[in-house]
């Protein structure tokens, strides 16, 4: 969970990136673990964007890939 929390007070975290952590937790049986696309309900501006849960660190925002 320090990576997620790591990541949400870095302001997000890149799509490859949010994928890797999904799959740890996966492995590691850390429920809930899932990358989410925007949406419009809630107050919380960061579920406008594409934004991951992990374990109890919600709203993760989600970057897209840097490319060269």
């Amino acid at each position: 969970m320090g990576l997620a929390k790591e990541a949400k007070q870095k302001g997000g975290m890149t799509k490859s990136e949010a994928e890797t952590l999904k799959g740890f937790a996966d492995e590691a049986g850390v429920e809930p673990s899932r990358i989410e696309p925007g949406h419009a309900s809630g107050k919380n501006p960061a579920t406008k964007g594409e934004h991951a849960h992990i374990g109890p660190v919600n709203h993760i925002p989600v970057k897209p890939d840097k490319t060269d």
